[in-house]
């Protein structure tokens, strides 16, 4: 098959009312084409795919600033996750390989949150209601 890659989709599950992180799941594809169809089928299956991925749970030695001083083991901060993944990437990379796969040097990727409530409901930010969803949740949370 022509352009024929390893690519992978990877969530980050964040609570919705911390705004933290300390997992991601992720899932990788042997995919065809051109890097647009590639993206487009990356991004049809993170909106429905995530149930059946693979979980990383942070490293237990993973720091993040909480407020002024308070540090909490293995959670980051919503807003430091992109900076995160793309530091420890290759880490990431290397959990994902299957034997005898490898993805190439500047993988296609698509990363989506995954906001999960304090019952376990979670959803995918990929839609518009879902954000509605996940801002709704975040102020009935702070009510409560």
């Amino acid at each position: 098959m022509k352009n024929t890659e390893l690519v992978f989709n990877i969530w980050f599950i964040v609570d919705i009312r911390t705004g933290l992180s300390s997992a991601a799941l992720f899932k990788a594809y042997r995919l065809s084409g051109s890097d647009d169809d590639k993206f487009k089928v990356l991004q049809e299956a993170a909106a429905a795919d995530y149930p059946s991925a693979q979980r990383i749970d942070f490293d237990k030695d993973t720091f993040a600033n909480i407020g002024e001083a308070e540090k909490m083991n293995g959670m980051i901060p919503d807003n430091l996750i992109n900076s995160y993944f793309y530091q420890n990437m290759d880490l990431f990379l290397k959990n994902m390989e299957q034997e005898g796969e490898k993805f190439p040097k500047e993988p296609l990727f698509i990363s989506t949150f995954l906001m999960q409530n304090e019952v376990g409901e979670i959803r995918p930010m990929t839609s518009e209601a879902n954000k509605e969803w996940a801002l709704a949740e975040q102020k009935r949370l702070k009510k409560a």
